[in-house]
């Protein structure tokens, strides 16, 4: 029988967690992944999460209309919840302020409305196991690779026209819900959570992605709201698997290779270049980083404030801002 008590806790000790975006930006652009999840914690390579200082505005309106429609769900599809919760978690937002929050604000209790009518008659049942409601969960599986495990949050786990989904919501310009539905198979984070879905929760059969897409930019006359009910065939999990242990296994020889500059007398931002120096397609115009590879005199102050570096005079080294002896 499927418990969420089985599974195991996200905070895992000993392990080494990554989801999509860990992944996914390797692929695009290994010196990007250096630059995102190792650089700022040299000392702990594994250390997740690039702390951008400012929520745009387009990724706030996205995580404020989670929080709605994850609290609307929960109260039977009560749309004064999901709206009282978007203006709670605003309040609550500890952040640096956004700009345009009146707009985030209007346009995320917009998309609450414009789903809340799309789905009239037609909503998912959220899931329950153990007793519990399975709605933004973070789920943990081992990956069967080092001690690797994979992590994702799910936005909610529903029954839908008689099938177990896992219900992705995404907030997304008109022109988006396409290409989405179109890649959805080989989407890393949405056959990410099916994998999850698949590993944790066997009894349930969850063999479908149910993608929820509310349109923020609209073209005229087109629908605040569009859906797709995407199959994911058990033999592409496990072809998920495997391509991502390869990344992880060529993540893996990267960093041993920046040990190995590094013991060898190379600066660590010079050995980053070096051994994570294959850069992806994306249009680099788009990266928070480009200054970086751009203009030495950005990478000089970059390297000086996040990375430890040699001291004259002895073997004492400065990270970070403090002193090791060795």
């Amino acid at each position: 029988m499927s418990t969420l008590a089985s599974i195991p806790d996200p905070i895992t000790p000993g392990a080494s967690k990554f989801g999509s975006t860990f992944v996914r930006t390797f692929r695009e652009c290994p010196f990007k992944w250096w630059l995102t999840f190792w650089a700022p914690h040299p000392s702990s390579p594994n250390a997740l999460g690039l702390v951008n200082p400012v929520l745009g505005k387009p990724l706030a309106i996205g995580q404020f209309t989670h929080i709605g429609l994850a609290e609307y769900h929960l109260d039977g599809c009560r749309i004064t919840t999901g709206a009282e919760a978007i203006f709670q978690a605003l309040r609550d937002y500890e952040g640096p302020m956004m700009e345009d929050q009146g707009e985030v604000e209007n346009e995320s209790l917009f998309l609450l409305t414009q789903y809340d009518s799309f789905w009239a008659g037609d909503h998912p049942e959220i899931v329950y196991v153990d007793g519990h409601p399975v709605v933004e969960r973070n789920l943990v599986v081992t990956m069967g690779y080092r001690d690797y495990t994979y992590t994702a949050r799910l936005d909610a786990l529903v029954n839908w026209r008689g099938h177990n989904c896992v219900f992705e919501h995404k907030t997304v310009d008109t022109g988006r819900f396409g290409s989405l539905v179109a890649s959805a198979p080989i989407d890393i984070q949405i056959v990410g959570q099916k994998f999850l879905a698949h590993h944790l929760l066997p009894d349930l059969k969850v063999d479908r992605i149910l993608l929820n897409c509310l349109i923020k930019r609209r073209a005229a006359g087109k629908d605040p709201c569009a859906r797709e009910d995407i199959y994911i065939p058990d033999p592409i999990i496990e072809k998920f698997r495997l391509d991502i242990t390869r990344t992880l296994a060529q993540i893996d020889e990267a960093t041993v290779l920046w040990k190995e500059l590094g013991e060898a007398g190379m600066e660590p931002y010079e050995a980053g270049r070096q051994a994570f120096s294959q850069h992806g397609s994306k249009d680099c115009s788009w990266c928070q980083f480009k200054e970086i590879c751009l203009d030495p005199t950005h990478a000089n102050r970059y390297a000086n404030i996040f990375l430890p570096r040699a001291s004259s005079g002895g073997s004492t080294r400065t990270t970070n801002g403090g002193a090791n002896n060795e």
